[in-house]
């Protein structure tokens, strides 16, 4: 299938090929910057994509406060779909669009995240989704452990400032492995990324090897 023309933040698309029906997935720690994430993926697409966002813990104020900090005209935003939702996302998704959802919420039987996941797959046809998780601060994968690897074709982890990739399909260059690699970054009022490095294994993975 022919890929899709996605744009993300830290300049992911040179890595990974996003296909027409693929889940992937961000998993960050609190406060690590998932929503600013979202938006920013949401703003590099909306103009080659109809992106709907799923938002399950910010109110239309809240919103508005968020987006008044990026360098763009505040009726720029309104070309997205914006969607107050906590559950059942895979009943609200378009299956041939850009969803973001931020971010999927389950407070018990973590083992669930993994179900849910595998419904919006099916729900999914000619568009993909984007899915921010919370992880545990001391791991890299979300809640629900092990199990939310299995249908994303991108899965990342962000926390103290750092991004990782932790399971990428698809590679641009068959010859270049991005699993492993990481950046260090800052954010700027919420809005904006700073790269502070290069996508790179970390000093911690060489010597481990």
């Amino acid at each position: 299938e022919n890929p899709l023309d996605i744009i993300w933040p830290f300049g992911l698309e040179k890595m990974y090929q996003c296909l027409p029906k693929n889940i992937c997935v961000i998993a960050g720690a609190p406060d690590a910057g998932k929503t600013t994430f979202c938006l920013n993926f949401s703003l590099n697409n909306l103009a080659r994509f109809k992106v709907n966002y799923f938002t399950s813990e910010m109110g239309k104020t809240e919103i508005k406060s968020r987006l008044k900090y990026f360098d763009i005209p505040i009726s720029k935003w309104n070309e997205i779909r914006w969607v107050q939702l906590s559950t059942n996302f895979a009943d609200a998704i378009k299956p041939d669009e850009v969803n973001v959802i931020d971010f999927l919420e389950i407070h018990d039987e973590f083992w669930k995240v993994s179900a849910h996941l595998n419904d919006i797959y099916r729900k999914l046809n000619q568009g993909m989704a984007l899915i921010a998780l919370q992880r545990p601060r001391q791991r890299d994968v979300a809640k629900g452990g092990e199990a939310t690897l299995e249908k994303p074709r991108l899965y990342l982890s962000m926390g103290n400032n750092t991004i990782k990739i932790i399971k990428c399909k698809n590679w641009v260059d068959s010859e270049k492995n991005p699993n492993g690699l990481s950046l260090e970054y800052k954010i700027i009022r919420g809005a904006r990324f700073i790269q502070n490095s290069e996508w790179s294994i970390s000093y911690d993975q060489v010597r481990s090897h």
